[in-house]
């Protein structure tokens, strides 16, 4: 059955969203709520830029160079 959920669990459902963990039902209940409140509508835009950004931030630093095999053992015996 679908009713009106609280803002905490459209909260919870958004958060879930971001992970691409929502049934048919769950999405339903969550378009709803997002109809009818601006707060939690809200916290969907944001949720979801900050998990876009994170993404491209994760990407970026395993695609980012690093140092030469050389460099590194360089350093290590410097350290040493």
């Amino acid at each position: 059955m679908i009713g009106m959920i609280s803002c905490k669990e459209a909260t919870m459902l958004t958060l879930k969203k971001e992970e691409g963990k929502l049934s048919l039902i769950e999405r339903l209940k969550l378009k709803l709520h997002l109809g009818m409140c601006k707060f939690c509508t809200l916290f969907s835009i944001q949720s979801k830029y900050l998990s876009d950004h994170a993404k491209h931030m994760d990407e970026h630093i395993h695609s980012a160079n690093t140092l030469p095999e050389s460099d590194k053992i360089a350093i290590n015996r410097n350290l040493i």
